[in-house]
């Protein structure tokens, strides 16, 4: 029985890690008879139909097991930009401008400031991104699992409830039962130690793909 897919292919190990700020990553060996191509758009599926959408970045054979890294999105956001001049731009629309240009799925942009300049150096689209958000230090931004990009304040809505199995609180760290629907940017409440308990704010989801399927947390304040 395998856990999670990649176009139907059986995942026979490895994490996908979402962190709050930035895009999914995978890193995965499949029970296939086919290599994935890179720059091939993918899904990748658990059992409960949780699904994200990627692009692979590599993909190679080791010990009889295909090897793939995936990445969030279109995996674009290396892509070189012209520099751009912009006078009295919403920052929504400098943001949604570069991910255009670099073949990226712009998703709910909520940027209300308005620059009164602003000018893109020539560069990598992440450091055009990075450039923007740092002007917006309550803002935050990640490629979502339907591929695309959010960027926006955020409201730490109450997330799927879990089981924890370890936990080490003083780390704000929590290992669950498989809770494959779980994101960053939501409070977790899980059950520890028999009680109900609110355990905090979601930085960092590692779902972990082996034997067995667990689900682990990265909490702040």
């Amino acid at each position: 029985m395998s856990f999670a897919t990649v176009d139907e292919l059986p995942i026979s190990s490895g994490t996908l890690t979402v962190p709050r700020i930035g895009r999914p990553i995978a890193e995965l060996q499949l029970a296939a008879n086919r290599l994935l191509l890179a720059g091939e758009s993918v899904q990748m599926r658990f059992a409960d139909g949780t699904t994200y959408r990627m692009v692979v970045r590599r993909s190679g054979v080791r010990g009889g097991l295909v090897e793939a890294l995936l990445v969030g999105g279109a995996d674009r956001l290396n892509a070189w930009l012209p520099s751009r001049d912009y006078q009295g731009v919403p920052a929504a629309l400098v943001v949604q401008d570069l991910l255009r240009e670099a073949g990226e799925a712009a998703g709910l942009l909520e940027l209300p400031t308005v620059f009164t300049r602003w000018v893109r150096r020539a560069g990598p689209a992440h450091e055009a991104l990075l450039h923007v958000m740092a002007r917006l230090p309550d803002r935050a931004w990640r490629i979502r699992a339907d591929g695309r990009v959010w960027a926006g304040l955020e409201a730490w809505p109450a997330g799927p409830e879990g089981v924890v199995v370890e936990a080490a609180p003083a780390r704000g760290w929590y290992d669950l039962l498989p809770l494959p629907s779980l994101e960053p940017g939501v409070l977790l409440t899980a059950q520890l130690n028999g009680e109900q308990r609110l355990l905090g704010r979601v930085e960092r989801v590692v779902h972990q793909i082996g034997p067995r399927l667990r689900t682990a947390v990265y909490t702040g304040g």
